[in-house]
């Protein structure tokens, strides 16, 4: 998937309230498109290490 349609996929999801598992290597940008949607949104995001 590209960013795009990784952030259209999650969009789509969180406005049906499923749960999400982003998987995937450092610096790919999973965190950022997280942030965005989130703040777009005006939802909390909780950050898991």
């Amino acid at each position: 998937m590209n960013p795009s349609s990784t952030k259209r996929a999650i969009e789509h999801l969180t406005k049906r309230k499923v749960p999400i598992f982003l998987w995937g290597p450092p610096g790919i940008g999973k965190s950022s498109i997280v942030a965005s949607i989130a703040k777009e949104q005006g939802i909390a995001r909780y950050r898991m290490y």
